[in-house]
């Protein structure tokens, strides 16, 4: 008998933007049979996309890529959507392609939604659904695998991360996410009050960035600040115990653990990342993101604390955040 051949598998890739691409990257180098179909209304982006198709030279026997710009055109069937959107249409297209496809499992993007409204929505989409990932890859990486090893266990924790102009707004449920994973803890609250009160554009046009302080705590009591300014010259995570101070130094990619331990590593690209990610799920319905479901509880209360903070800068009441 020869070697057992991968049913082909139908994706779609919505939104093939900066990230998208990386997204894409991933997909030609995976070993499955795969429909890839590729939907954005951006002509710029699809030019992008071709281009780097033309240049990754596919195995066309394995990949069949298609460009549509109706969704009519779709297939019914798809056992893989992937969504790299703007927050602000994520939960539209959501639940437009969850009424009118058979979709087996999704990844989405963060931010999930700019408002509470669009995440309610999310919630009640994906409420029995366990095949739906959010990218927060840290969790997918080596290093971070390696260093999560490296943590205290059933230690009350109080940790930073600090870092110049890092976009706080958009990057800090990555941290959040992070901690979380390491510390076994939910996120519990979050005080956005030392946030400075003036918010700033964004390099992605109509969105908003802001720099300061949040402070998020968790349910066993661990606590982590968030800090972007203008000053920090180095990224790093200080992690504190009683007994201890570790360290990871985003600047010269170490991490200084415990028992003078050092762990040089680094941060995957999407790209690396999304090959694995894609035959980990069409292969084994399974990977090691977060599901939806868990994501959603800790982004509302990241949420809530954002908007009160725009409002209070803007003196308005407004119900969803520009940002992404």
């Amino acid at each position: 008998m020869g070697p057992e051949v991968s049913l082909k598998a139908t994706i779609l890739l919505v939104g093939v933007g900066k990230l998208g691409l990386r997204y894409l990257e991933g997909i030609l180098q995976t070993q499955n049979k795969i429909d890839l179909y590729i939907y954005d209304i951006s002509r710029e982006s699809v030019i992008l996309a071709k281009t780097l198709i033309n240049e990754q030279k596919i195995n066309k026997k394995n990949i069949k890529v298609n460009f549509v710009s109706e969704i009519i055109d779709l297939p019914y069937e798809i056992d893989l959507l992937i969504i790299t959107t703007t927050a602000d249409v994520r939960a539209e297209l959501v639940s437009t392609f969850s009424s009118k496809f058979r979709i087996k499992s999704w990844i989405l993007e963060k931010l999930l939604t700019q408002s509470l409204e669009d995440l309610n929505k999310l919630e009640n989409i994906f409420k029995n659904n366990q095949n739906a990932w959010v990218n927060m890859p840290r969790r997918v990486m080596s290093w971070h695998k390696e260093i999560k090893c490296h943590i205290p266990k059933n230690k009350l924790i109080n940790a930073k991360i600090a870092g110049s102009n890092w976009g706080l707004a958009c990057n800090s449920i990555h941290f959040i996410d992070l901690f979380s994973w390491w510390t076994n803890e939910d996120l519990y609250s979050i005080d956005s009050s030392n946030l400075e009160n003036k918010w700033v554009k964004s390099k992605r046009q109509g969105f908003f960035e802001i720099n300061g302080c949040l402070r998020a705590v968790f349910s066993k009591g661990s606590s982590l600040r968030i800090i972007s300014n203008s000053k920090e010259n180095n990224f790093f995570i200080r992690i504190k115990t009683d007994e201890q101070s570790l360290l990871l130094d985003y600047k010269d990619n170490i991490f200084y653990g415990p028992n003078k331990i050092k762990i040089k590593g680094k941060e995957d690209l999407q790209s690396q990342m999304s090959k694995n990610l894609i035959e980990d799920i069409l292969n084994n319905n399974f990977c090691d993101l977060p599901k939806v479901n868990d994501c959603i509880s800790q982004y509302r209360i990241f949420l809530k604390s954002m908007i009160n903070h725009w409002n209070n800068c803007h003196n308005t009441s407004s119900l969803h955040i520009p940002i992404t």
